[in-house]
């Protein structure tokens, strides 16, 4: 469509990060965790040493599980943005002031 968008790449395992590879015109990269019933939104966690050895430069964003337990480990894997939507939630779909304050709370005090 010309226009610049994002890929969303589930990662299974090491194999699934050559998915990046199909889409060279993509701006950035979601990666979250793979799924068998669901497309996104798990709310679990990947592997995150998996890519250990990615070189996407600020092209990617890091999704799946993450909250103010693991917020400094996904901080440190280096991406360019942090999507922390099922990590403040109290339910499904119900985002929570609270803990929204606590992560960037986290996040901000390193």
């Amino acid at each position: 469509f010309n226009h610049p968008y994002w890929k969303s790449i589930p990662i299974k395992n090491a194999s699934s990060l050559n998915l990046i590879n199909n889409y060279s015109s993509a701006h950035g990269f979601l990666l979250e965790t793979y799924s068998s019933t669901a497309y996104g939104g798990t709310g679990q966690v990947f592997d995150w040493d998996l890519l250990k050895n990615l070189s996407l430069k600020d092209q990617f964003i890091l999704a799946g599980g993450i909250n103010r337990e693991n917020i400094k480990g996904a901080i440190s894997m280096n991406p360019w943005c942090i999507d922390v939507n099922s990590g403040v939630e109290s339910e499904l779909a119900n985002k929570d002031k609270a803990l929204m304050s606590e992560i960037v709370e986290v996040f901000q005090n390193g």
